[in-house]
This record gives structure tokens, C-alpha cells and sequence, in this order.
């Protein structure tokens, strides 16, 4: 992956670091800011270390529209460990968790109706986000992963996907960096692709919106009469 990273051209990138937008995941949740949450995921079939990575991706929506990564999983293991992690998200989030987005291609398929049979063992309920099948849920994707990194490369270079950076030791941040400096014109050269698979099905979700925070402005003729009264709360209708 050193090598390939030597050989690749800035030219050849489809996005460059300076294009992706960054942001203090800690400061900016001490501002105590609105936001709804999607997940999307990548599973993989067993945790040998010669095969991909399960990838649980959970995003914060803000009022303006930017999708930021807010935490998840980028590791090598067995699905029922992934699928309790999911269940995690919905049960740290609760209501503000819109939707979870899970892909229904080849060996993946079955995992939509496993997830189904666990929100009611469990108790615990969430979308499923759907495209391309029949309203069902689940996520059948037809076209390549070039294609759908292609689709995602204008949210980059509108700011509107946001990586933190005080968190540069979580998994999933250092697998990111590395696919997304080899994500390249001509394809994605990584070894592994898990983590931009979640990533490129950011384009496929039309994301509901918080509520925008603001804050009522003084007003001398509209203020506090006393400490308990206010004068709206005088008129008559």
C-alpha cells in the first residue's frame, strides 16, 4: 500500500486532502448541537485477517446539511459482534437515529432479515433505509464502486462530508485515509475498499434535517415585564 501511494499521482486522486472538510468531533459536541444520525455499514462474511473488514459508519446530520462521522467500527469479525454494534448506535442515539443503510448485493443479502428478527427479540426498532429494492428494505446497488465514489466526490469537494481530526488513532479514521488517498480516477487501489463502501452511500440518502437552534433577540418592547411575567403572554387574541 506504501508503494501504491508512491506511485499515485495527485492528478490521478479523485479527491485531495485539502478537499476533505475537518472538524473537532469534541468541540463541536460541546456546543450541544442538533442533529439527526444515519448508519451505514459494510459487512464482511468471517473475521480471518485475509478478508475485509465489517465497517459500521455512523454520521451526524446538522442543521446545514453536512454529514459528520461521528464514531463507529472498522475492524475484522464475526457479523453477530457487527450487528450488536448497530443495535449500540440505535440504543446511544434513540430517536435521532433516521435510518440504517445495509447493503442486499451478493453474500450480503441475507443479514437484512437477521436484523429484522433481532429488532424484535430485541425490542428495539429503526429504518431501514431502501433503494433500487422495490421499497423493501435494503440498499441493491448496480453500478460500480468507482461509479458511486464518482456520485460522493462532489459532497467532498462541498464540504458537506465531515471527518473529525482529534480522533486520528480510531480504526476507522486511518482505513479512511488510507483508501481515500488511493481512490483514483482510473480506481480505487487500496487493499481494502470497506470503509469508502460506507462512505459513497452517503449519496443515496436525502437526509432530514434538525431543527436550526437560534436564539430569541432582546427586544425593550417585547421583554420581560418582571421576573414572571411576559408581555406576549398580556394580549388578547
Amino acid at each position: 500500500q506504501e508503494m501504491m501511494l508512491r506511485l499515485t499521482s495527485n492528478e490521478e486522486r479523485l479527491v485531495m486532502d485539502h478537499e476533505i472538510k475537518t472538524y473537532s468531533y469534541r468541540e463541536w459536541m460541546k456546543t450541544n448541537p442538533a442533529y439527526t444520525v444515519y448508519t451505514t455499514t459494510d459487512f464482511a462474511t468471517n473475521e480471518q485477517r485475509k478478508n475485509d473488514f465489517n465497517v459500521v459508519s455512523n454520521w451526524a446530520v446538522d442543521f446545514e446539511g453536512n454529514f459528520r462521522f461521528i464514531g463507529g467500527v472498522c475492524k475484522r469479525q464475526l457479523m453477530d459482534k457487527t450487528v450488536d454494534q448497530i443495535f449500540e448506535a440505535k440504543e446511544q442515539h434513540k430517536d435521532a437515529l433516521m435510518g440504517v443503510g445495509c447493503e442486499v448485493a451478493g453474500q450480503q443479502g441475507g443479514f437484512i432479515s437477521w436484523i429484522i428478527k433481532e429488532m424484535t427479540a430485541r425490542s428495539l426498532f429503526f429504518n431501514l433505509l431502501s433503494h433500487g429494492n422495490g421499497n423493501k428494505p435494503g440498499i441493491r446497488l448496480i453500478s460500480s464502486k468507482l461509479q458511486r465514489m464518482n456520485e460522493v466526490v462532489p459532497l467532498f469537494k462541498t464540504g458537506k462530508i465531515m471527518i473529525p481530526d482529534d480522533m486520528p488513532d480510531h480504526p476507522w479514521i486511518i482505513e479512511f485515509w488510507n483508501e481515500i488517498r488511493l481512490a483514483t480516477k482510473k480506481g480505487l487501489k487500496s487493499k481494502h475498499d470497506d470503509v469508502l463502501d460506507t462512505v459513497s452511500m452517503l449519496y443515496l440518502i436525502t437526509p432530514i434535517l434538525p431543527a436550526q437552534q437560534f436564539n430569541i433577540p432582546e427586544d425593550s418592547e417585547m421583554d420581560n415585564w418582571g421576573q414572571e411575567q411576559y408581555a406576549l403572554a398580556n394580549y388578547l387574541a
